[in-house]
């Protein structure tokens, strides 16, 4: 004995929604806000130098599944990303801990949440 499962009728129509709204996003909106982002991490890095600050950028590309987003801070030093050292904190070579300063979640965090608002206002727009 077994479990039978029927189905009449068609996912034609869901299938359809699915197919528009899997590739819902404004791309020239998203490219805003991620040179907005840029600027919000370039002002928000702890400067002893403007390098960090100023070594910023993002690449946003177009892929099967909608785009992708990437931040990323190019202040490289002996292997090291300075932006994730100054965030996450690091040892010295006395062996002294210093403290991260925690600067570039926030940034981050507001660029995600404007980019699913934007995303999710032009995915209502096909409910109508």
């Amino acid at each position: 004995m077994g479990i039978e499962v029927k189905n009449s009728g068609s996912f034609d129509s869901v299938d359809k929604y699915l197919s528009k709204v899997s590739s819902v996003y404004d791309y020239k909106k998203i490219d805003e806000i991620a040179k907005e982002t840029v600027e919000k991490l370039s002002i928000s890095t702890p400067k002893n130098s403007s390098k960090t600050a100023n070594s910023w950028s993002y690449k946003l590309d177009t892929t099967r599944e909608g785009f992708s987003l990437e931040f990323d801070n190019s202040n490289v030093q002996n292997g090291n990303n300075i932006a994730i050292l100054i965030n996450d904190g690091y040892s010295t070579s006395s062996g002294k801990w210093v403290s991260g300063e925690h600067y570039i979640e926030e940034p981050v965090r507001e660029a995600y949440e404007k980019i699913m608002k934007e995303t999710w206002e032009e995915i209502k727009k096909y409910g109508r």
